[in-house]
C-alpha cells in the first residue's frame, strides 16, 4: 500500500508534503471455484488529504504508472519471503528474472464520488463471503454448487460429498485474531484526520483554492 501511496504522491503536484492517502483492502483467501486463491482487493481513495483534511484529487494514472507500482509490490513481497525464509536468494532472483512476474495489479475499476449505489456494490463484492447459500442444492448422496462462472472446460456445476465440501471450506477460515479487511493512511484506526475526513462521505466534494486555479488555467488554454 506504501507503494500505492506514493504512485499518488508523484502524480499530485499540489499536494503538500506529508499528505496521506486513504483506502481500505479486504484479504480474500478463496476463489470462484471454491480453491484457495489469496488475493486482495483494495477500495482506495484516488487523491491525498493534508493535514488540515483538504482534499487533492489524482487526474491521471497511466499504465505505465500503474505497471511501476506492481514492479515496486512484486519486489516488495519477494523481500519479504526472503527474509521470512519462504524463499532462498537463488528462487528470490530468479523470479525477479520472470519476465512474466507473477504479479497482476488491476486499476481498472473507477467510481464516481456520487455514485453511492456503485460504491456499495464494489464494497459488497470486495467484502463477499466464501459461496452464495442460494447455490447450494443436495443432489442425492451429494451436494450440488452451481458456480458463477465456467471452469475452463465450460463446466459451471461442482458435485462434492459432504466432508469434500466442509474440507473445502475449512481452508478457508483465517488465522486467530486475523483480521478479513484493513484500513490505511487516514482511515487508520489511529489517524487524527480520521474521523475528520469519513464525514465528507455522501457529500459533494470541496476543492481547495490551489485546485480551483487549476482548473480555471486548464480552461483557459
Amino acid at each position: 500500500m506504501r507503494a500505492i501511496e506514493k504512485a499518488l504522491c508523484r502524480n499530485i503536484s499540489t499536494a503538500p508534503r506529508g499528505s496521506r492517502f486513504g483506502a481500505v483492502t479486504f484479504l480474500q483467501r478463496f476463489g470462484s471455484f471454491l480453491n484457495l486463491h489469496f488475493h486482495f482487493h483494495s477500495v482506495v481513495i484516488d487523491g491525498l488529504f493534508d493535514q488540515k483534511g483538504n482534499f487533492y484529487q489524482v487526474d491521471f494514472l497511466s499504465k505505465e504508472e500503474v505497471l511501476l507500482v506492481e514492479e515496486k509490490i512484486r519486489q516488495k513481497v519477494i523481500g519479504f519471503f526472503l527474509k521470512k525464509e519462504f524463499l532462498n536468494e537463488d528462487e528470490a532472483l530468479n523470479m525477479l528474472s520472470w519476465k512474466e512476474s507473477g504479479f497482476s495489479l488491476d486499476a481498472g475499476v473507477c467510481i464516481d464520488s456520487e455514485d453511492r449505489d456503485g460504491l456499495e456494490r464494489l464494497l459488497r463484492y470486495c467484502a463477499r463471503p466464501i459461496f452464495a447459500s442460494s447455490k447450494l442444492e443436495i443432489t442425492g448422496e451429494r451436494i450440488k454448487y452451481t458456480l458463477a462462472k465456467p471452469k475452463a472446460r465450460g463446466e459451471k456445476i461442482l458435485l462434492l460429498k459432504p466432508f469434500e465440501l466442509l474440507d473445502r471450506l475449512a481452508k478457508f477460515i483465517p488465522p486467530p485474531r486475523f483480521h478479513r479487511h484493513m484500513y490505511h493512511g487516514v482511515l487508520a484506526p489511529h489517524s487524527p484526520l480520521r474521523a475528520k475526513i469519513v464525514q465528507f462521505a455522501g457529500r459533494e466534494m470541496i476543492l481547495t483554492s490551489a485546485q480551483m486555479e487549476k482548473i480555471i488555467l486548464a480552461g483557459q488554454n
